[in-house]
């Protein structure tokens, strides 16, 4: 069983990290509710937490931002969808009822990749 208090190390059986295709550009958060959650961990596995080359880059007025592997060290509950280009709380997600917490943080994602360490 996964314990959110042993450091982990990342999943090795991802696809080839430098094939993930970061050409398309979002500008909203992921709200797509059709997309599953299957690229993200269970109790068994902990936490998916994918360290890419490059993650997919999000236009913020004039900069573009992605998603940071260091966040991994600060926020031992962060999971990363692949899929959805969106961070996850695992320990919500896996343990929380349907009304615990932010909806974002559970079902649709984050991916404000300006204000992350904001929220």
């Amino acid at each position: 069983m996964f314990s959110i208090f042993k450091k982990r190390k990342p999943k090795s059986d991802i696809d080839d990290p430098g094939m993930v295709d970061i050409s398309t550009n979002s500008t909203t958060h992921t709200s797509d509710t059709t997309l599953d959650l299957a690229d993200l961990g269970n109790k068994d596995s902990g936490p998916c937490r994918p360290i890419l080359t490059e993650y997919k880059k999000i236009k913020f007025g004039t900069q573009q931002r992605s998603f940071r592997s260091q966040w991994y060290n600060e926020c031992d509950w962060l999971e990363y969808s692949v899929q959805r280009n969106a961070a996850f709380c695992f320990v919500c997600r896996t343990f929380g009822s349907e009304n615990s917490g932010e909806n974002i943080w559970i079902k649709s994602g984050f991916n404000n990749w300006q204000k992350f360490l904001v929220k």
